[in-house]
């Protein structure tokens, strides 16, 4: 096949990935709960204040990363904020660049364009995660994200973290990453790892140029919730609620908005307390609660975490699509499949002594570490289905010998 045809297919995926899920949007039910993303939106496209995430007004936040919610401001701004098809638009658009980004994704780290292409294709024509039909969260805009940083982490791995140019980038895309979703830290901190431990000094040089680049981007982000919050919140404030939702006598290691009813979105009494505190004074008494809840229930934060983990990977279908049970077995289906195949793709990329297993391994389980010890919801596992998939069809005849590292 001609160079020129096999360069348009990226292009091909992307469309093919932006038509399925605006079609699907077209049926889709509008959402009945717009979430703190919205809320917190449509108050910074009014005011220009990142604030009041929960429906009321509540004061200036750091409840969200401040990427997204601006994003969708600006739509907001240019669109009005009453459609539901500005984010509808962007979570299509970003789930075409995932699509697309595929076989190149593929191609760089040793699974062969083919797998990337097959990927691609899958991934475009099987949305899996109904927020990637809404856009009312950042998920698909994380997917992207994640792929552009495995590129930048494999080139800076691959060159033995020896060139200024790849710290440089690493860094920028880290502090994007962790300005739109903070749970990236750990891919983030854990993914160049290996290279602290060489002992290489040009190599902990780049490093410490890539951190001095990703502080740099955070650093508007802190001084602002200094001045605004004020307290030091490098990310985001609400760890502690997490931690509290997730963990209690109630809990059931997921999100549910009704179990137990204790987050300020949907507890007046909840707002109202964070109203008379503050939100950082709030987000203190939520992580001593659980944190002492944990320390209380070791036996049964073991169940819970055992239960997220579970949840992550093989979630059940009612969780899946509430709104269409049927169609939810399906999609859990798919990902039992590709969560399935892809733990034993890792184990086999390990035996191999594949060069890259420990980038994969950190892409694949990274995102998720924040979530096995806060709670489960479905469009969390959606950043790392792209990864997942193409780690599920590199299981095919004949792969392993000739991909193995060299």
């Amino acid at each position: 096949m001609p160079p020129e045809e096999r360069d348009r297919r990226p292009a091909v995926l992307f469309a093919l990935a932006v038509a399925v899920r605006l079609a699907l949007a077209v049926v889709m039910p509008p959402t009945a709960w717009n979430g703190e993303m919205l809320e917190a939106a449509k108050t910074l496209a009014a005011t220009g204040r990142l604030a009041d995430p929960f429906g009321e007004p509540t004061g200036p936040t750091a409840h969200l990363a401040p990427v997204y919610p601006a994003l969708l401001a600006a739509e907001f701004r240019l669109f009005g904020s009453e459609s539901p098809w500005p984010p509808r638009v962007t979570a299509a658009l970003a789930c075409g660049l995932v699509a697309a980004l595929l076989p190149a994704v593929a191609r760089r780290m040793g699974l062969g364009r083919r797998t990337g292409l097959l990927a691609g294709l899958l991934f475009a024509l099987a949305p899996a995660f109904p927020v990637e039909l809404q856009g009312t969260w950042e998920q698909p805009l994380v997917a992207v994200v994640l792929l552009l940083l495995l590129l930048a982490a494999a080139d800076a791995h691959d060159h033995g973290w020896q060139r200024t140019r790849d710290a440089v980038r690493y860094g920028l895309l880290s502090g994007f990453a962790l300005l739109l979703a903070p749970g990236l830290l750990f891919v983030v901190v854990l993914a160049p790892l290996p290279a602290v431990f060489t002992r290489d000094r040009r190599a902990v040089s780049r490093l410490l140029v890539a951190g001095l680049v990703t502080t740099g981007c955070l650093a508007p982000w802190v001084v602002r919730n200094a001045v605004v919050l004020g307290g030091f919140v490098p990310l985001r404030s609400n760890l502690g609620l997490e931690l509290a939702v997730g963990n209690n006598d109630a809990a059931d290691g997921t999100g549910s908005p009704v179990v137990p009813p204790r987050h300020p979105f949907m507890d007046r009494s909840e707002r109202d307390r964070l109203r008379e505190v503050g939100e950082l004074a709030y987000m203190r008494e939520k992580r001593h609660a659980a944190t002492a809840w944990i320390a209380d229930h070791p036996a049964a934060f073991a169940r819970l975490t055992t239960r997220r983990v579970l949840l992550f990977w093989f979630p059940p279908g009612e969780l899946c699509l509430q709104s269409r049970p049927a169609l939810g077995w399906a999609v859990a289906a798919l990902l039992w499949v590709v969560a399935g195949l892809s733990l034993v793709s890792l184990a086999r990329l390990w035996l191999a002594r594949d060069r890259h297993a420990w980038l994969w391994t950190v892409f694949l389980f990274g995102p998720a570490l924040v979530y096995m010890v806060t709670h489960f919801l479905v469009r969390y596992r959606e950043p790392v289905h792209a990864i997942g998939l193409l780690l599920a069809l590199a299981l095919k005849p004949g792969f392993w010998p000739r991909s193995r590292a060299s």
